[in-house]
């Protein structure tokens, strides 16, 4: 639904900022967004979105990075944009979590292959998802926390360097906005803007370069 969605709004002729995650790979749409003048920012949340901007960053300001580290979620297409020689990204869950994933994962619930139940044909992974959601849905006023660290290694003017950021962000109480609809939506929506900041940019050459001609 995500690759359709962006590929419909490409096809469209708009310019798109996009949080959604889907499992196809969204540089198959880096021709029709060329072809068109258009630009596509994909995965422009928390994570990745905002962790991957912050590696890119400090990235930039070694001479030779020699190590990304991600400690929330999400590497994706920065396996193919930054020339590092050792990334890796570890989801943080909270005590637990995953000897409970590691029973789900070990007795089935999670497999996509179809099995028959009582003459109806289902992947587990859908059933899983059709219980689990539900249960894991913020209710009205609950709170929540976002937590990401990212370290960057490398070497600047022949020394070495670690550039590291820390987010923990909270529930905001006094505006009712969720940590993780702030974090996502604030990345996704600065990209927004800089894009939409640099379109004025060109159209204002563009008006100059008419004018002065």
């Amino acid at each position: 639904m995500g690759y359709k969605t962006l590929q419909a709004v490409l096809e469209a002729g708009k310019t798109a900022v996009d949080i959604a995650f889907f499992p196809e790979d969204p540089f198959a749409l880096d021709r029709l967004a060329k072809a068109r003048g258009l630009v596509a920012v994909v995965d422009c949340g928390v994570a990745p979105g905002m962790s991957s901007i912050l590696a890119a960053h400090a990235v930039r300001k070694l001479d030779k990075a020699r190590s990304i580290k991600i400690y929330v979620g999400g590497l994706r297409t920065m396996a193919k944009t930054m020339d590092v020689p050792n990334m890796k990204e570890k989801t943080l869950r909270y005590p637990g979590h995953i000897e409970k994933m590691a029973v789900l994962r070990e007795t089935g619930f999670f497999n996509t292959q179809e099995v028959v139940v009582k003459g109806t044909r289902i992947r587990p992974l859908d059933f899983t998802a059709e219980i689990l959601f539900p249960k894991w849905k913020l209710k009205e006023g609950e709170a929540d926390i976002t937590v990401m660290k990212i370290i960057v290694e490398g070497t600047k003017e022949n020394k070495p360097l670690r550039i590291s950021y820390d987010l923990f962000d909270r529930y905001d109480e006094r505006t009712a906005v969720h940590s993780m609809a702030r974090t996502t939506g604030y990345t996704a929506t600065t990209a927004a803007r800089a894009d939409a900041a640099h379109q004025q940019v060109l159209k204002a050459a563009e008006t100059s370069a008419e004018y002065f001609s």
